[in-house]
């Protein structure tokens, strides 16, 4: 199983960078929110491509800082409603709205500890 937070990858998409991968951590975890509810209601409204850009945020955001397991949630639940992959679209929003809560977890312990042995690379 990936992890929930891949510092490494997260590193890697900053060159290695640690006080910029830092920042966007923080910036993640301050700024960071799903609305499960929302996302629903854009659904049953017919408004999937709205519904699917506002996963997408969550999609870009996550590969960023190499949060795995939320950027494939994330990643899966937009194609579903891009028409673009098959799937159970409530299971997948549950799956994100649980996975941010393990996600800030994740980054909380990596910034609490030493960047570059953290807990957190291998959490999961």
């Amino acid at each position: 199983m990936k992890p929930v937070l891949n510092t490494a990858a997260g590193l890697d998409f900053v060159e290695n960078d640690e006080a910029l991968y830092t920042d966007l951590l923080t910036i993640w975890l301050s700024d960071t929110v799903f609305d499960k509810a929302a996302a629903e209601r854009l659904i049953q409204n017919g408004n999937t491509e709205e519904a699917a850009n506002y996963i997408h945020r969550f999609t870009g955001s996550s590969g960023q800082i190499g949060a795995e397991r939320l950027y494939d949630a994330a990643h899966e639940a937009e194609f579903v409603l891009r028409g673009k992959a098959s799937g159970d679209i409530p299971a997948l929003l549950a799956q994100i709205q649980a996975l941010i809560p393990e996600t800030k977890q994740a980054i909380q312990d990596y910034l609490g500890g030493a960047p570059s042995q953290s807990a957190a690379q291998t959490r999961g």
